[in-house]
Parts: structure tokens; C-alpha cells; sequence
């Protein structure tokens, strides 16, 4: 799959990808707004959220501290899951 994507492992664990069907590649917080927009509906109304400058920005903000930080959420997240089945 890499190969044919052009992309490289290493930037496939550090981000999110989307390439959609003219071939335009995004990653991060542009990709999973790319996702919601080919979802439409509501999602596409959050996806459109992305394009304002100061919106955009903080949401690459915060898809960077997520990706640098998902190795501690992941363990949080499972115990909060299993809190709740108590």
C-alpha cells in the first residue's frame, strides 16, 4: 500500500492520511476534515469549520499535540472504557 501511495512508513505513523480521487494528499487535521467533507451531511458542516485561518490552525494544533501524545491516551481512554462498564 505504501508503495503505491508514495508515502513512507515513517509518515504514516506520524500522521493521518487521505488521498482522495485527484490524487491531492492531506495529513493531520486536514485529512480527517477531507474524511467528514466525502461524509457529508452534518459531518460535512464540521468538516467546513477547518477552512477559516484562525479554525484551521488550532485544529493543526491539536491534531499534532494528539499524534505526539496518543502513546499516553490510549491507556487513559481504555481505563475510562472500563470504568464505565463497572
Amino acid at each position: 500500500m505504501l508503495e503505491r501511495t508514495g508515502l513512507t512508513a515513517e509518515q504514516t505513523a506520524a500522521s493521518a492520511w487521505v488521498i482522495d480521487r485527484a490524487g491531492r494528499r492531506f495529513s493531520g487535521a486536514a485529512a480527517m476534515n477531507r474524511a467528514l467533507t466525502e461524509l457529508g451531511g452534518l459531518w460535512l458542516i464540521i468538516a467546513c469549520l477547518y477552512d477559516p485561518p484562525p479554525i484551521g490552525l488550532l485544529e493543526d494544533a491539536g491534531y499534532r499535540w494528539f499524534a505526539r501524545n496518543r502513546g499516553r491516551i490510549a491507556p487513559l481512554y481504555k481505563r475510562l472504557q472500563q470504568s464505565r462498564k463497572k
